[in-house]
């Protein structure tokens, strides 16, 4: 294994423009929690495909979309067989849709769905998670009824196909609750969210970036809900497992700094939200195009908080 770093810490030290002070330790091969985490992994992206199709699968993962963009192409050149174009549409569509290109996403996966309903049971795991992915693109095209539509799909072949407490389950029932708390339901976004987080505290290691995700999720819940001190709470839960087990530009990353800045924004702790904000964009702006609504809405976020904090100081100036 490469070198890998634990993150115990970030300070701001300095004044002015900050500078940051990280506290790390250089984890060994023998480090228990390090090892659960890369042998789940890798029994993750063992699912579907041969080499380069798992490949391309672990570059998605670790936030690599352009490289992994690449290798599907080049696949999708090679292939006649329908089954294998398409998982290759499959994984080009969560490109598209992580680029923020949704209409392109969609028309890869309807061509996927296509394709693979053609060739695979109707009960089989690789079409609830194609539905899934179709929901999340609706989801983010604001259209709640057709992804609720999608995710229903998602859950109904994963009940009929695997175990109760399969991580898959888990997938579907916090898409529904992110769905649930766009509609600004918050206990059914909630119910959903502790499912999913439920199942996943028995499924998974400790250290999963799906148990961030939960975490990440109910934290926005309670901040929606004006729940400043819980949604920090859950928040941090988030950070300190994405600081574990995801590269340090991972985008994911980027989304609990840009969380927690968001809470210190309405708490008008303007320093610490600075912090984070800025934080979120350098992020966002290493792996993503200028235009993807993270990198927008993560710059609006971090002008609103610099607007604040001038103000602040020129409060405490007079």
């Amino acid at each position: 294994m490469h070198t890998v770093f634990r993150i115990h810490d970030i300070k701001v030290i300095g004044t002015g423009r900050p500078l940051y002070e990280v506290n790390i330790s250089l984890t060994l091969d023998s480090d228990q929690e390090l090892r659960t985490l890369t042998d789940h992994i890798r029994r993750e992206n063992h699912v579907g495909g041969k080499g380069w199709t798992r490949l391309g699968q672990l570059l998605i993962y670790l936030g690599q979309q352009y490289t992994a963009e690449k290798i599907y192409d080049t696949l999708l050149n090679q292939t006649s067989d329908d089954s294998d174009e398409g998982l290759i549409r499959h994984q080009l569509g969560c490109i598209r849709d992580q680029q923020g290109l949704f209409q392109e996403a969609i028309t890869l996966y309807t061509k996927s769905l296509m394709l693979l309903e053609k060739s695979l049971p109707a009960n089989h795991p690789a079409l609830a998670i194609l539905y899934g992915n179709i929901g999340s693109v609706y989801h983010s095209k604001g259209d709640y009824p057709k992804s609720l539509e999608y995710y229903g799909k998602a859950l109904s072949v994963q009940q009929q196909s695997l175990p109760e407490n399969h991580p898959h389950l888990a997938t579907s029932y916090n898409n529904i609750g992110l769905v649930y708390h766009s509609m600004g339901d918050y206990p059914k976004s909630l119910e959903y969210y502790g499912k999913a987080l439920s199942i996943r505290q028995q499924s998974l290691p400790e250290n999963h970036p799906a148990l961030a995700t939960s975490y990440s999720n109910i934290g926005s819940v309670y901040h929606s809900k004006g729940d400043y001190q819980k949604s920090l709470e859950y928040y941090e839960k988030a950070l300190s497992i994405r600081q574990q087990s995801l590269p340090t530009n991972h985008p994911d990353l980027a989304t609990s700094y840009n969380n927690i800045g968001s809470v210190y924004h309405s708490k008008g702790d303007y320093p610490k939200a600075h912090f984070y904000c800025e934080r979120a964009v350098q992020i966002a702006k290493c792996l993503l195009q200028p235009n993807h609504p993270h990198v927008l809405t993560y710059e609006r976020n971090l002008e609103s908080v610099a607007n604040g904090l001038r103000i602040s100081s020129f409060r405490a100036g007079k």
